[in-house]
C-alpha cells in the first residue's frame, strides 16, 4: 500500500522503465522501483500559507502526474491546491523527503486559483500541458517561471466551465487531445495554435463515460486516436441486472485547414464486458493496451502490423491441412486399429527407455522395481523400508529386548548385594588397633 487510507490517482514509469512514480489522494507523492521498494518521499507543504508557490510541496490531494520523457530525474506533479510542481529526485531533501524544485500556479479567466486535473508533458520536454477544473488548458515552459502560462485556451469544451480530465499529446507532439468526463466528446487541438481564440480540428463523439479518469490515445502516426466509452445497461441474463458495459472505439483523425470544427463518428468500436478508462497505444510494439473497470486489462494487436509485445505470448496458429493430406484422408479414412494397443505397449517402452538414456533406465521407478528392505550398518534388526531416519536409528539401538515389566523392584535391587550382613555372615572385619587411651599416652610421650 503507498499511502494507508488513500487511493491511488496516478502512476507513471520513468522514460528507462526502472521506476514508478505513484500518485495518491494524499499530498504526498511516492518514486518506486521496479520490484515495489519505496525510494522517495515528497515532503508535504506548509497547509497555512496562503501563497503555494512558496511552499515545498503539495498541500492538497495530488490529481496527476508525469515523467519528464528525456530527463530521468525530473518528475511532474499536479494537485488540487492549484500548483504544478517539477522534482529533481536528486535535489534537496528535507527530513529524508524531497523539496520540490519549480512551482506553477494555475489561474483561471479571472485571476483566480484553480484547481488542476490533468497534467501531460510535451514529448520534447521543453513544456507541459495543465487541465484545469474551470475548463482551460494552459501551456507552460519547463525552463521559465512566471506567474503566466505561454498560451491558454479558457472553456476548451464550452461555455459551462467543464473540467478537463484528460489531455494526451500525440506521438510528435504536433497534436493535443483534451476529454471532459461531463461531455460525449474529445477535442483535437493543434498545440502550437491553442490561444484564446483558437478552436479545435477534430471532435471524436460518441464517448461518454462514467470515469474521470478515462483518456484518449493517439496512434503512432498520429492520424487514428481511441478512447474508451462506458455507460450504465441491462445485462442479458435471468436476473437482469444492471452493469457496465463499454467498448472501446476507433477514430480517423484529419485536418480541415481551420475551417470549423468538424465532428467525426467511430470507424470501429470494439465491445467490452466492463467499462474501458486508461487506453495506451504503444508507438513500438503498434500495441493498445485497455484498463478496465472491473480490474482487467485488455491487449489489441494486429499480426501483420504489430511487434513482439502480446505476440511474443499469444497461441501459435493451428498447423493447417495441405492438399496431399486432405486427399489422403478422403480416399483412406481413419478406422478401427488393426494391431491393439497391448500387443505394442512393450515396443513402445522400449523405444520411450532408448529415448530418455541409460541414466533412467537404471532408475528402479523407471522399471517398477519393487522397494527393497532397508540394509547396512545403521539398521539394528527387523525388515523395514529404506528410508530409515536418523530418529528411527537412535530408537533401534535405544531398544531394550530384556523388559523389566512385572518385576519385584525390591528383589530386582536385592540381586546386587552379597549377603544380608545383619545375620551374621562371617565377613573379616576391620578393626581400630590403638584404642583412644593409647593414642593419648603416645601425644604425651611424645611431648
Amino acid at each position: 500500500i503507498p499511502e494507508d487510507g488513500h487511493w491511488l490517482v496516478a502512476c507513471t514509469y520513468s522514460n528507462t522503465g526502472d521506476r514508478l512514480l505513484v500518485g495518491t489522494g494524499g499530498a504526498q507523492p511516492l518514486v518506486f522501483d521496479r520490484d515495489g521498494n519505496e525510494i522517495i518521499k515528497f515532503v508535504r507543504g506548509d497547509q497555512y500559507v496562503a501563497d503555494k508557490t512558496k511552499t515545498t510541496g503539495h498541500t492538497a490531494a495530488v490529481t496527476a502526474t508525469d515523467w519528464h520523457p528525456l530527463e530521468r530525474e525530473i518528475v511532474l506533479t499536479a494537485s488540487s491546491d492549484g500548483t504544478a510542481r517539477l522534482w529533481n529526485l536528486q535535489g534537496k531533501t528535507q527530513f529524508d523527503m524531497l523539496v520540490c524544485h519549480k512551482v506553477f500556479q494555475a489561474k483561471n479567466s479571472r485571476g483566480h486559483r484553480t484547481e488542476i486535473t490533468s497534467v501531460c508533458f510535451h514529448p520534447g520536454g521543453r513544456e507541459f500541458a495543465l487541465g484545469t477544473s474551470c475548463g482551460s488548458i494552459q501551456i507552460w515552459n519547463v525552463s521559465r517561471v512566471s506567474g503566466r502560462p505561454e498560451r491558454v485556451v479558457h472553456d476548451a469544451h464550452g461555455s459551462s466551465s467543464k473540467p478537463i480530465s484528460s489531455l494526451t499529446y500525440s506521438v510528435d507532439g504536433t497534436l493535443l487531445a483534451s476529454r471532459s468526463f461531463e461531455d460525449n466528446a474529445v477535442l483535437i487541438w493543434k498545440a502550437q495554435r491553442i490561444s484564446k481564440s483558437s478552436r479545435p480540428i477534430v471532435a471524436c463523439q460518441g464517448l461518454p463515460t462514467l470515469h474521470e479518469q478515462a483518456n484518449f490515445a493517439f496512434s503512432p502516426d498520429g492520424r487514428y486516436g481511441c478512447g474508451g466509452a462506458s455507460a450504465l445497461a441491462t445485462r442479458s441474463g435471468p436476473d437482469g441486472a444492471k452493469g457496465e458495459l463499454g467498448s472501446l472505439n476507433f477514430y480517423s483523425i484529419g485536418d480541415n485547414g481551420g475551417i470549423g470544427t468538424p465532428s467525426v463518428e467511430p470507424i470501429a468500436a470494439l465491445e467490452t464486458q466492463s467499462g474501458p478508462i486508461i487506453a495506451k497505444w504503444h508507438k513500438q510494439l503498434n500495441q493498445v493496451l485497455v484498463g478496465c473497470s472491473d480490474g482487467s486489462i485488455l491487449v489489441y494487436f494486429d499480426r501483420a502490423l504489430s511487434k513482439k509485445g502480446a505476440l511474443l505470448s499469444a497461441a501459435k496458429a493451428g498447423r493447417g491441412v495441405d492438399e496431399l493430406s486432405a486427399l489422403l484422408k478422403s480416399k483412406a479414412p481413419e478406422g478401427l486399429a488393426a494391431v491393439s494397443g497391448e500387443i505394442l505397449a512393450p515396443f513402445a517402452q522400449a523405444r520411450k527407455r532408448k529415448r530418455r538414456g541409460e541414466e533412467e533406465e537404471v532408475n528402479p521407478v523407471t522399471r517398477l522395481e519393487p522397494e527393497r528392505p532397508a540394509s547396512g550398518k545403521h539398521k539394528a534388526g527387523g525388515q523395514g523400508n529404506g528410508a530409515t531416519t536418523f530418529a528411527q536409528f537412535i530408537a533401534d539401538q535405544s531398544f531394550q529386548k530384556n523388559k523389566i515389566a512385572g518385576l519385584d523392584p525390591r528383589e530386582a535391587l536385592m540381586k546386587y548385594s552379597d549377603e544380608k550382613n545383619y545375620l551374621g555372615a562371617d565377613k573379616d572385619k576391620v578393626l581400630h588397633s590403638k584404642t583412644a587411651e593409647e593414642e593419648e599416652e603416645e601425644l604425651e610421650n611424645g611431648n
